[in-house]
């Protein structure tokens, strides 16, 4: 894979749990220029698709590129907020 696998725990209507994502290194070095953590990358992340699609059921096990197919334009957005390429 090549790159960083994270447990993170999404909270929705009261209710909280696991998911595992994980992050290859083409997508951080895409959305961040290898400025940012990859910690901050998936935080980013999982915050963007939250916001942005909320009527999405996450799987319990993703990785990140999957984004794209559930959050059209989130590339861009990512750039935006961590400094990656345009």
């Amino acid at each position: 894979m090549g790159g960083w696998l994270y447990h993170a725990r999404i909270s929705r209507g009261g209710e909280a749990r696991e998911i595992l994502v994980q992050l290859a290194w083409v997508d951080h070095d895409h959305w961040s220029g290898g400025r940012c953590a990859p910690s901050l990358v998936i935080e980013r992340l999982l915050k963007t698709i939250v916001d942005r699609a909320p009527e999405l059921e996450l799987p319990d096990r993703f990785n990140a590129a999957s984004a794209r197919r559930w959050v059209p334009g989130i590339d861009q957005m990512m750039i935006d907020q961590l400094g990656g390429r345009a």
